[in-house]
């Protein structure tokens, strides 16, 4: 499934099926990584992110954030239209009559696509299309592109190693944990790692936010680990706060906030009344120093 903004100002991130509704992705993705834990609050839609989660019984469930399309397009009031691309491993009764593929192959290499760059400019949205949506996707260019990029992420020879590891978001390091996703399916090893966060690409958690959650491989931006435990754990908040509510509602309630504050910086003041003359110390008729004359 595909969700982007559409060129139209009410057009914004509705999730497209590529053929057929998959409503198994979108379950997957609302029931969270463990009980009162969404996904949704490990990403940023609008910042380049991905997550690849393996369930111990319903496959694995991949969310990539913030691609950008070819030709960089951009929505009626110019900002530019990012595209969210989810998808998970078929279930046994959506397979073909005495398959065995449950299209790991295909999720691993789309994630392996995105974190070497080679999955923005593949991707078949088009845009300015009718329908409501304000784009369309073309599910034989989809399945195109999938052969494409299947086609070059094998990595057999790459050394694995069990233990977590945190990196930061760098170019060698995403290369890095592509070419180990790839020797985890061609190794088959990758049911050993069932009920884990594989991947985790994020630009909203600092090193030490992402060190809890137990991750295989964790690629983390550097600056939100300079800010101090009280801002992280705002920022936490607000976040968390924002994906609850819905984009639309969280800023309504930061401008309602920020009117209420302006109302009260601009509250008149009641002074206090002026001392009392007659009872202040201050008021008193200071004594006259003693005379030097006369003596």
């Amino acid at each position: 499934m595909v969700q982007t903004r559409g060129p139209g100002a009410t057009e914004d991130y509705r999730w497209l099926p590529v053929g057929h509704e998959n409503l198994k992705a979108l379950r997957l993705l609302e029931k969270g990584w463990r009980k009162g834990s969404s996904f949704l609050t490990l990403l940023d839609d609008e910042r380049p992110g991905l997550l690849l989660y393996r369930f111990r019984s319903e496959g694995l469930l991949l969310l990539i954030t913030g691609l950008i399309p070819a030709g960089r397009p951009v929505d009626s009031r110019k900002r530019a239209i990012r595209v969210n691309v989810l998808g998970c491993t078929h279930d046994s009764s959506d397979r073909l009559p005495g398959g065995t593929d449950d299209g790991s192959g295909a999720i691993l290499a789309v994630a392996c696509a995105a974190l070497r760059g080679d999955l923005s400019d593949r991707l078949p949205v088009i845009y300015g299309s009718d329908g409501g949506t304000g784009f369309t996707l073309e599910p034989e260019d989809w399945n195109d592109m999938l052969e494409d990029v299947k086609g070059g992420y094998t990595s057999p020879d790459t050394p694995l190693t069990r233990r977590p590891r945190i990196d930061d978001d760098t170019e060698t390091a995403r290369e890095r944990v592509a070419g180990e996703l790839a020797a985890l399916h061609s190794q088959g090893t990758l049911d050993r790692l069932s009920g884990t966060l594989l991947v985790l690409r994020t630009r909203v958690l600092s090193r030490r936010q992402s060190e809890a959650l137990g991750a295989w491989r964790v690629l983390v931006d550097i600056l939100p680990d300079e800010r101090g435990p009280a801002e992280q754990s705002l920022f936490s908040q607000l976040r968390d706060l924002r994906n609850r509510l819905g984009i639309s509602l969280f800023l309504g309630l930061v401008a309602l906030a920020m009117v209420v504050a302006a109302i009260v910086v601009n509250l008149p003041r009641w002074d206090p009344p002026p001392p009392n003359p007659t009872t202040s110390p201050t008021a008193s008729t200071p004594r006259s120093p003693p005379s030097t004359t006369g003596r």
